[in-house]
């Protein structure tokens, strides 16, 4: 496992696969994901300013090609903080009342997608609509880790759900609310 630090000499964990990968590491878990990042109109981004402090950000997300990408205004201050920092975190839309899907998030690395590669234009047929390449910033997102929170069925209890890459399968918990 490799380790890093991090501007602020916070150590972290670098192992990232693709979505891909996730898929096939825990299919089941890896679709409940998904559902929960496509839930709402817009997933949440949290990204890292330059002050180091966090931003939180409506994203749309994409899956196409067993890939997850995030597209966004190309000169958008989120395009800005993925572009000098990378590590990001994707939340689920938080509704007021509890479901049964319950909240996921994903943490992971954004890859930029230059214009000029394969995979934009792959991004670009994905979300069915013309966009002009300098108007628009791409990232493929590559996954550290992935959680569920939900309630039990007696709504007593939070079942946790999780996920790290390298892992096989997906780690259950209880816990109190």
């Amino acid at each position: 496992m490799r380790t890093g630090s991090d501007p602020h000499g916070f150590a972290y964990d670098r192992t990232m696969v693709s979505w891909r990968e996730f898929t096939e590491s825990a299919p089941q878990f890896a679709a409940t994901v998904r559902i929960g990042l496509e839930s709402g109109p817009y997933a949440l981004l949290g990204s890292i300013r330059s002050d180091g402090f966090p931003r939180i950000s409506g994203v749309i997300v994409t899956f196409s090609d067993h890939e997850l990408w995030v597209g966004m205004p190309a000169d958008s201050i989120k395009t800005g903080d993925l572009a000098r920092e990378p590590r990001m975190s994707l939340h689920s839309s938080v509704s007021a009342s509890p479901t049964a899907q319950g909240d996921v998030k994903l943490h992971g690395r954004a890859v930029v997608v230059s214009e000029d590669d394969a995979e934009f234009v792959r991004f670009v047929d994905a979300v069915g609509r013309d966009v002009p390449p300098d108007t628009l910033a791409v990232f493929r997102i590559d996954v550290h880790d992935a959680a569920q929170v939900r309630l039990s069925e007696a709504r007593d209890r939070h079942l946790i759900e999780s996920w790290r890459a390298g892992q096989r399968g997906t780690l259950t918990r209880q816990d109190h609310p």
